[in-house]
C-alpha cells in the first residue's frame, strides 16, 4: 500500500501532516483509555474509526482537503453517537473523544477556506468553548492533551522546516539555472568559478576560461524567425554539454554566448574541433584564469573571443 501522492505546496504539506498526526494522537489516546476503563463496546468502535481513517488516508484523492473534510463528516456521527448516552449533554467517560471532535471539526473547516490563520483561530474558539461550557480537564486529561499538543507541534515544526528548506533549495537552484538550456547562468558561473580556481590553486592545477558566440544568431531569427534561433541555442548547449569532460561547467551568460570552466584543459584547440563537430556556426575565444579576478578573466577571453569572430567573418570563402 502506497501513501497518499504529496502535494509541492509547503502550507498544504504542513496542514495534511498536522490533522493526520492529530487523528493518530486522539485514537491512540482512546483506544488505551477504553482498554483502561476495560469499555470493550467502545473500544470496537474507536477501532472501527482508527480502521476507516487509516483507509482513507490511503485512499487516492486529487486533493488532500477532500480526503480530510471527508473524514471530519465522518466524525460528525461519532460525536452524536456519544451526546446520545446520557441526557447530559457530554457525559463524563466522553468528554476526551468529544475534545478532540469537537476541536478537529471546526479547526479544518477553517483551514480548508482560510489558511493557515483560520485554523489558529479556529483552535483557540474551540478551546475557549470546550471550557467555558463543559468544564476545565482534570489533570490527566489535561497533561496528556498539553502532551500531544506540544508532540504535533513539534513534529509538524520539523516538518514545515523541513519542507521550507527543499522549496529554498529548488528556488535557488532555478534561480542559477538558464530557463533555456537548461545550464548554469552567469550567476551560477561566477559561483563555479570562485571555487574551481580555488581548488586549482591548491592542487596546482590550470583553469581554463572559454567563451562562445553563436555565429549570426540574429540572421537565423530574421530569416527563420525566433523559434528556430531558440533551437539553434539549445543545439549549441548540447554540443557543449556533449564534448566537454566530466565535472568542467558550462553556462550561458546571456543572448547568444556561453561559457565554460575546465580544470586541466591541456588542449583547447582539440576541444573546439570537438564541439564544432557538433555545431559548426561558433566561435570561441580562452584565457588561462588560474589567477586573477572573475571580471578581468572574463574580459580578456571577451576580447579573444571577438578576435576570432572578426578572422571567421573576413575569411574567404
Amino acid at each position: 500500500m502506497q501513501p497518499p501522492r504529496a502535494t509541492s505546496n509547503p502550507l498544504e504539506r504542513f496542514l495534511e501532516a498536522s490533522y493526520w498526526l492529530t487523528v493518530a494522537a486522539a485514537l491512540g489516546v482512546a483506544l488505551l483509555l477504553q482498554l483502561a476503563r476495560g469499555t470493550f463496546a467502545d473500544f470496537f468502535l474507536d477501532a472501527l474509526i482508527a480502521v476507516w481513517s487509516v483507509a482513507l488516508y490511503f485512499f487516492p484523492a486529487r486533493r488532500p482537503h477532500h480526503r480530510r473534510f471527508v473524514h471530519t463528516l465522518g466524525l460528525l456521527p461519532l460525536f452524536a453517537y456519544y451526546v446520545a448516552q446520557s441526557h447530559n449533554l457530554i457525559p463524563a467517560s466522553y468528554r476526551s473523544e468529544a475534545f478532540a471532535v469537537l476541536a478537529i471539526f471546526p479547526i479544518n473547516v477553517a483551514s480548508l477556506t482560510l489558511g493557515l490563520p483560520g485554523a489558529l483561530a479556529a483552535l483557540a474558539v474551540s478551546a475557549g468553548t470546550i471550557l467555558y461550557f463543559f468544564r476545565w480537564p482534570d489533570p490527566a486529561e489535561l497533561f496528556a492533551m498539553a502532551w500531544l499538543l506540544s508532540a504535533l507541534l513539534g513534529v509538524s515544526y520539523h516538518e514545515l522546516l523541513r519542507r521550507l528548506e527543499v522549496y529554498h533549495e529548488r528556488l535557488h537552484h532555478q534561480a542559477l539555472r538558464d530557463a533555456l538550456t537548461g545550464l548554469g547562468n552567469r550567476r551560477a558561473m561566477e559561483e563555479d568559478f570562485a571555487r574551481m580556481q580555488g581548488l586549482a590553486q591548491r592542487t596546482g592545477r590550470r583553469l581554463v576560461l572559454t567563451l562562445w558566440d553563436l555565429d549570426d544568431l540574429k540572421g537565423i531569427n530574421d530569416r527563420h524567425g525566433h523559434q528556430a534561433g531558440d533551437q539553434a541555442l539549445r543545439d549549441l548547449a548540447d554540443a557543449l554539454r556533449h564534448s566537454t569532460r566530466r565535472g568542467d561547467g558550462v553556462y550561458r551568460t546571456g543572448g547568444d554566448e556561453f561559457a565554460g570552466l575546465h580544470l586541466d584543459l591541456r588542449d583547447p584547440e582539440a576541444l573546439k574541433e570537438r564541439v564544432r563537430e557538433r555545431f559548426a556556426d561558433v566561435s570561441v575565444g580562452w584565457i588561462d584564469a588560474t589567477a586573477g579576478d572573475f571580471e578581468a578573466a572574463f574580459r580578456a577571453a571577451d576580447e579573444r573571443l571577438y578576435r576570432e569572430k572578426a578572422r571567421r567573418n573576413h575569411a574567404p570563402g
